[in-house]
């Protein structure tokens, strides 16, 4: 058995078939999609993403590396087809490695574990926004939900990746007055009166996507703060069925009327691991 590095870029509604001899183990992967992209194996669902979680590649806008899929990667076996869908015209970046098997030789029993285990748990994500024209104005205390979910049966999620809710205008400006709330049950996984501070999660520090202020910022310490996505990894979330998920957006500041020639944008991020039980 031999492996080599795997580094591809996939075209959106196409189907590549693995050789006889040789299989693909996906650790990373990233997409242009503004839509959901969802990547398949032999016909399966086995991981979707956006580009604001993960582009193809990190740049000025959007800082993100690809998205690690961690335990949850993606086995395609010898001969079976590999395909993604999502936003016309777009591309998946995959990144991995590339298995070569001699005569006779099957994949490793942990592989083909994952490969059947892989359309039963998988990475995924929320994603919810809302939008306010300019001129228009959003009152001081106004909350308002991004994203409410309610877990169905058969089903289980766990939120311990990225994170990213932020309020910004279209040219990606930043409006720091803007912190988001996670609800469990109607539970605010945060304080509940502001004798401790403002309300929920600074945007400055989940921003959606991670990115450089400027073309011209030149300041290390903020290019490194660009590079390292909010994340969930040190307090997991877990829901189960009948779970109620919501992400709200609220004003933590003064009125806030958004300038001429702007559109706010309310926009929230959230990867999760899914799995069927």
């Amino acid at each position: 058995m031999k492996r080599y590095l795997l580094d591809k870029i996939i075209d959106v509604d196409t189907e590549y078939t693995a050789e006889m001899d040789k299989a693909y183990v996906i650790h990373a992967i990233g997409t242009d999609s503004s839509s959901k992209a969802t990547l398949y194996v032999a016909g399966a669902p086995c991981a979707e993403v956006v580009e604001p979680i993960a582009p193809l590649a990190p740049d000025l806008t959007n800082a993100n590396e690809l998205l690690d899929l961690g335990d949850l990667y993606v086995v395609v076996p010898p001969s079976k087809q590999l395909k993604f869908t999502g936003a016309s015209g777009s591309k998946m970046r995959i990144k991995g490695y590339i298995i070569e098997l001699e005569p006779g030789e099957a994949l490793p029993a942990g592989l083909l574990a994952r490969y059947t285990e892989q359309s039963k748990k998988f990475i995924t994500y929320f994603s919810g926004s809302d939008t306010t024209a300019e001129g228009n104005t959003v009152s001081a205390d106004t909350e308002t939900t991004l994203i409410e979910q309610t877990i169905g049966a058969g089903e289980k999620y766990i939120l311990k990746d990225r994170y990213q809710a932020e309020g910004r205008l279209d040219d990606l400006t930043h409006i720091s007055r803007f912190y988001s709330r996670i609800y469990v049950n109607d539970n605010p996984l945060d304080i509940l009166d502001t004798d401790m501070g403002k309300k929920g999660i600074a945007g400055t520090g989940a921003p959606n996507p991670p990115r450089f202020v400027t073309t011209t910022t030149t300041d290390i310490e903020a290019q490194e703060v660009a590079k390292k996505p909010f994340s969930l990894k040190d307090v997991p979330i877990e829901l189960n069925p009948g779970d109620i998920l919501k992400v709200t957006m609220i004003n933590n500041g003064d009125d806030y009327t958004v300038p001429t020639g702007k559109t706010l944008y309310q926009i929230a991020h959230i990867v999760a691991v899914k799995e069927y039980i």
